[in-house]
């Protein structure tokens, strides 16, 4: 790891940059070539946390299935009551094939993150925010914006 006061660069993840307000960011290259941004609180030391912030973003990856269908049996009955405008109720399958990308997340502490989703247009354009724990649990799945 390369630490300086213009960032921190990981041989995983890139570097990190720091942004205006104090926090970090960098662009994640997942598994599927896709980049999502990557932000770590400015509370947290990003230097003494960068390898745990590393195995997060691997858990996230290796349990993205499970954590969609979180967001599904959070969000379903929610989406078929009143934001399908087909008016046929739709499937967790559904639901969760429907689910976007993984654009991006928010590092708070070295426990967790918060990871968000293109919600597909499920709920008209917004973000699905789901919390993910280290072991790869899932849960305080919403939308937002």
């Amino acid at each position: 790891m390369i630490s300086d006061s213009s960032g921190t660069e990981h041989p995983a993840l890139g570097p990190f940059t720091p942004t205006p307000h104090g926090s970090w960011t960098a662009s994640y290259r997942l598994k599927t070539g896709k980049a999502m941004d990557v932000t770590v609180s400015k509370d947290l030391n990003l230097a003494s946390n960068i390898d745990g912030i590393a195995q997060l973003l691997l858990v996230l990856e290796e349990c993205e299935p499970a954590i969609r269908q979180t967001i599904a049996e959070a969000l379903l009955d929610t989406h078929n009551d009143g934001w399908n405008e087909t008016g046929s109720p739709i499937t967790s399958a559904q639901f969760v094939e429907r689910i976007g990308d993984l654009t991006g997340v928010t590092v708070w502490n070295p426990e967790a993150l918060e990871a968000f989703f293109d919600d597909g247009d499920l709920f008209w354009g917004h973000t699905f925010i789901v919390d993910v724990a280290k072991d790869g649990a899932a849960s305080n799945a919403r939308f937002e914006g």
